[in-house]
């Protein structure tokens, strides 16, 4: 066997390949293509449409190597050992601001802090331990519906999913503020985060409205919670933000305090939504495999709804695994090179535009089989797809991996097996869109309420 060729010197490191891409980069199977064709770092250059800040020259990284490195280097801007740096914060500058953070960085000691203050509050046991209560919240919502209705999945899935983070983290109901949200959300996320939007939405009366409002559920949720005695208070997120600011009820409240207050809603409601109904979407497509989860969920709910017994829903928890597997929504992450560095034999030049794709490996063969297939054993011994290095990465990973991500999964798993429980559906009206706003992006049609078992 020939020997294998050692790294490669910065001095020596050659620049990425470029390739020149006339749309825009929010394009999943475009980045596919790039990494089989070029391998796991290649420069893009593209004309307008992208990056008003990023600009239209950037380094991308993609496969299961780029998922390795990061998991070994987004963090390194907080150390002293040399390694690469990496930084974020200049990317959500933009968002920050409009959220009132400004001096608020989402690197160093500061974005440490307050992901250790808010773990607690984030984590999977807020929402297991209260399983009952979740799937009541859901089914407040499915209860609406009727035979021969065409629902709007999305839309009334993110009705669910806000009245279960508003309850569970910050003890307040945001049911009059949904609209607000989604209008919020998907109008920063696609000016702001993907900058595939105009800035002109910014500007639209509806979103200037939408925004009050969302600020305005900050401020209802902590003066509520303020009117508590703090030996009566339930110890959520919320509680553990205000241990650390400890406003007093009639303050000015700090800025920060309110956007982290508003931040489940931020960070949760169109990704747990949207990945929610594409499961459905597979489900529905797919009957052996839908006849298996129902069987799954009506065993769940014959008994205590707790998460050991979710747990041992094989078919459900693969179906999650897959739909985030397969999701056709961008995961990726706008980064600074601090200094230059080689990532696989190739430079990375000191302040380049560098965005990490995470979900390329998601796509590959040589780590998922058939990686199109919609196949729910793929998360189990002895096959462990996801278990290989950098091969499964639906939240990111290093410094910026999604702190609800255990959260959102029982999200996902918990909301459909209520809805299977409680409906039969029809298959989706429409194909799914992740790129659509709630009300087109899938439809299913309402069949029949199922016989209580």
């Amino acid at each position: 066997m020939a020997p294998q060729p050692g790294p490669v010197d910065i001095t020596d490191a050659p620049p990425p390949p470029t390739v020149t891409r006339p749309g825009s980069i929010n394009d999943q199977q475009y980045l596919i293509d790039c990494y089989l064709e070029y391998g796991p770092v290649f420069r893009v250059l593209q004309k307008g449409e992208l990056a008003r800040k990023e600009g239209d020259e950037f380094t991308v990284l993609a496969g299961p190597e780029a998922n390795a490195f990061a998991m070994r280097t987004t963090n390194m801007h907080q150390g002293t050992d040399g390694a690469v740096k990496l930084r974020s914060d200049s990317h959500w500058e933009d968002f920050s601001n409009e959220l009132g953070m400004d001096g608020f960085t989402r690197e160093g000691d500061m974005h440490r802090q307050h992901r250790m203050l808010t773990s607690r509050g984030y984590a999977r046991t807020t929402i297991t331990g209260r399983l009952p209560e979740v799937v009541a919240m859901a089914e407040a919502v499915t209860a609406r519906w009727e035979p021969g209705l065409n629902v709007p999945a999305v839309r009334e899935i993110q009705r669910i999913v806000g009245e279960q983070l508003g309850r569970s983290l910050i003890g307040f109901s945001p049911a009059e503020y949904v609209d607000d949200l989604v209008t919020f959300v998907r109008t920063t996320k696609l000016t702001m985060l993907l900058r595939t939007g105009a800035a002109e939405m910014l500007a639209d009366p509806a979103y200037e409205r939408a925004r009050d409002r969302v600020f305005e559920i900050g401020y209802r949720a902590i003066n509520a919670r303020l009117r508590i005695p703090p030996d009566e208070r339930p110890g959520d997120l919320l509680d553990d933000m205000l241990a650390v600011w400890n406003p007093k009820l009639g303050d000015d409240l700090p800025p920060l305090l309110v956007a982290a207050t508003i931040g489940p809603f931020l960070a949760g409601l169109e990704t747990a939504s949207y990945r929610t109904a594409f499961l459905l979407h597979l489900i529905l497509g797919n009957q052996d495999v839908g006849r298996r989860i129902v069987q799954e969920v009506d065993d769940w709910f014959a008994g205590p709804l707790t998460w050991d017994r979710l747990k041992t829903c094989h078919a459900l928890y693969g179906g999650m695994m897959e739909a985030l597997r397969l999701y056709k929504g961008p995961a990726r992450q706008w980064y600074t090179a601090e200094e230059s560095f080689v990532f696989e034999n190739h430079l990375v030049a000191k302040g380049d535009s560098v965005i990490i794709v995470y979900d390329t490996s998601h796509h590959l063969p040589e780590l998922f089989p058939d990686p199109g297939a919609f196949d729910v054993d793929r998360y189990r011994a002895p096959r462990n797809e996801h278990r290989r290095l950098g091969a499964f990465a639906p939240f990111g990973v290093g410094g910026h991996t999604c702190l609800g991500s255990g959260m959102a999964e029982v999200q996902v798993m918990v909301n459909v097996a209520t809805i299977l429980r409680d409906w039969e559906l029809d298959g989706p009206g429409l194909p799914f869109d992740a790129d659509a706003d709630a009300d087109e992006a899938m439809r299913v049609g309402v069949v029949a309420r199922r016989p209580a078992r």
